[in-house]
């Protein structure tokens, strides 16, 4: 085999993130309330519950976590399930999607980036949106004609 002369497989050594301050504020939290419970001689469960966002549950120490367990119980279950993924967005409304109202949400989106003399662009946004309602109306028959 030949030894590539650009360098261009070269392979870029792994440098680790830098320190994220809250996360260990929160893995030395988690750590505090587990030191009384993991002992070599308990069976200890640890319960996470509550609602967080998507970037707080990405940035949660589970690993570490569930490390520290098991090296200092002599066995550890690290239990997600009571946590709750909440949206980061303040505009939803809990409950079924509407297209229709997703179709209009983002007409409006579109319009507001928009200046006032893309009179055009308007209503090149407005035929989209009419061309999208139309081909979701015909695939909802179609699905409903195949459900008969």
């Amino acid at each position: 085999m030949a030894a590539d002369t650009d360098g261009d497989d070269m392979v870029t050594p792994y440098t680790p993130p830098p320190p994220d301050a809250e996360r260990e504020r929160v893995l030395k939290r988690i750590l505090d309330a587990l030191q009384g419970a993991c002992r070599p001689d308990t069976m200890a469960r640890a319960r996470l519950m509550g609602p967080l966002t998507r970037r707080q549950f990405h940035r949660l120490p589970l690993a570490e976590t569930l490390r520290y367990g098991r090296q200092e119980a002599f066995s550890f279950e690290l239990d997600t399930s009571g946590l709750v993924i909440e949206s980061e967005r303040t505009d939803t409304t809990p409950g079924p999607v509407s297209l229709d109202d997703e179709i209009d949400r983002l007409v409006a989106e579109y319009r507001a980036r928009l200046r006032a003399d893309e009179r055009e662009a308007r209503a090149d946004v407005d035929k989209a949106a009419g061309l999208l309602r139309a081909q979701l109306q015909a695939a909802n028959s179609t699905d409903r004609e195949a459900a008969r």
